[in-house]
């Protein structure tokens, strides 16, 4: 025998299945089609295809030199009309230039917001744009920056009604004291090889309060544990190859070649 609304259920858990699948085949796809109720989870990010993302790196680049010309062209006219003495037209010409060039102000601001979203992912650092900006995260200077933010957050988390940051959660600051201390030293050595990718990623830890397990309750701690170990996975990783280099061999950095006695 039937149960009553067995049907609407089952049809209601199908709807669900299929609103998953179609959240999760946001991945490997554009840009366009990440999804926001992954937008600040720092966990769970979908990947974006690269070469999707190039090419609408390159659509808005586009957009944005044409705005610029177009703006261009159109404040030249009106100079001339002001010149033929019509300026009753003058204002309206400009009115047109400024909307061109608040599309290219625009189209700009999208370019460097995608931009800052390749940031955290590894397979995106193919794409020159994305490779030049996350060179500027694993500088020297902003390496060391970052391990003094991390060591602070530790060593006073009371730190935050004095700066900028939000409040931390003492608690579990104190419980995962000595993975923020590990990954501040390996930040701070500059022998550690350190992707931008995870400098990009313990940046939002420490400056996206709504998805950071340091600040916010609502996301559990669990996520804490995994964020600190992947990123400490990432690093050790890089150290484990290069203490595999032959003793006979150079490991690729300048001045390192090895002799044997």
């Amino acid at each position: 025998m039937a149960v009553p609304g067995g049907r609407e259920t089952m049809a209601a858990k199908a709807r669900s299945r299929a609103a998953t699948v179609e959240r999760r085949s946001a991945v490997g796809r554009g840009p366009e089609h990440a999804d926001p109720e992954y937008a600040d989870d720092l966990l769970y990010q979908p990947a974006v295809d690269p070469y999707a993302a190039g090419a609408t790196l390159d659509a808005l680049g586009r957009r944005r030199q044409e705005a610029l010309r177009a703006g261009l062209g159109i404040a030249v006219v009106a100079g001339l009309l002001a010149v033929a003495g019509a300026r009753t037209l003058v204002l309206p010409v400009l009115a047109g230039a400024a909307a061109s060039w608040f599309i290219a102000l625009c189209a700009a601001a999208r370019r460097r917001a995608l931009i800052r979203l390749l940031l955290r992912q590894r397979s995106a650092y193919v794409l020159p744009e994305v490779a030049e900006a996350g060179g500027r995260l694993a500088t020297r200077e902003a390496r060391l920056e970052v391990a003094s933010l991390l060591t602070r957050v530790v060593d006073d988390p009371a730190m935050s009604e004095q700066t900028d940051l939000p409040f931390l959660l003492p608690r579990r600051v104190a419980r995962h004291a000595d993975e923020l201390r590990a990954i501040a030293c390996l930040l701070a050595d500059e022998t550690a090889a350190v992707h931008p990718s995870t400098i990009a990623l313990i940046l939002r830890l420490l400056e996206q309060p709504q998805a950071s397990p340091l600040y916010n309750p609502d996301v559990p701690e669990e996520h804490l544990a995994m964020l600190l170990r992947r990123v400490c996975a990432s690093i050790d990783a890089a150290g484990a190859r290069r203490s595999n280099v032959s003793p006979t061999e150079p490991d690729g950095r300048p001045g390192t070649e090895r002799r044997v006695a």
